[in-house]
């Protein structure tokens, strides 16, 4: 095989990568911005309307999501494992964790940090990643608003439980929109 073989081969590779996984990245996007979503909805209008901090707590039902995203990953995905797949799910994976850790500090009382915000850059980091990954240029441009124009408004602008409110609109943006393109997508080349 020549060298120029071999980088087409590769470049086939990655090509059929990021189909792959956009194919099968879609729905689990749009259920996790869904359950995200109505989520931060909940808290922020109970901590809002009856000022109980315990309302917070309601970010742990997001933990069910774990086993219920694996179990229709078993069924509904091919299980190749490559670069694209492994490095958008790992950047997914420590997004994941570090919302449960802020949130674990937040449930232990450290008040200090601006959890929102934090949780939010992250968002449009791992967003932004994807986008890059997929070649999504959509994705990526909605991941560096969030980072250079949402979460700074998010900082300066909003504050105290609204930013809750801010934050489930960004989650529609970074998490919901890019599952629904990437649906559509796999519905189009479905029917070609």
């Amino acid at each position: 095989m020549t060298e120029k073989e071999s980088l087409e081969l590769i470049s086939q590779m990655i090509t059929k990568s990021r189909v792959r996984l956009e194919r099968q990245a879609g729905w689990p996007l749009v259920l996790w911005g869904v359950a995200a979503a109505l989520i931060g909805i909940a808290v922020w209008a109970g901590v809002k309307f009856t000022g109980n901090a315990a309302w917070y707590n309601l970010w742990f039902l997001l933990l069910i999501g774990f086993p219920i995203h694996w179990i229709w990953a078993k069924r509904h995905t091919e299980n190749v494992r490559d670069y694209v797949t492994e490095t958008v799910g790992w950047v997914w994976f420590v997004f994941g964790a570090s919302c449960m850790v802020f949130a674990a500090l937040y449930a232990l009382g450290v008040t200090s940090l601006p959890i929102n915000v934090c949780i939010t850059l992250l968002l449009g980091f791992a967003t932004t990643v994807t986008g890059m990954m997929l070649k999504r240029w959509l994705v990526m441009v909605l991941g560096v608003l969030t980072i250079c124009l949402f979460v700074p408004l998010m900082a300066v602008v909003v504050s105290g439980v609204d930013t809750i409110l801010l934050s489930a609109g960004i989650v529609v943006l970074d998490i919901m929109l890019p599952g629904i393109i990437m649906c559509r997508a796999d519905r189009r080349e479905v029917r070609i």
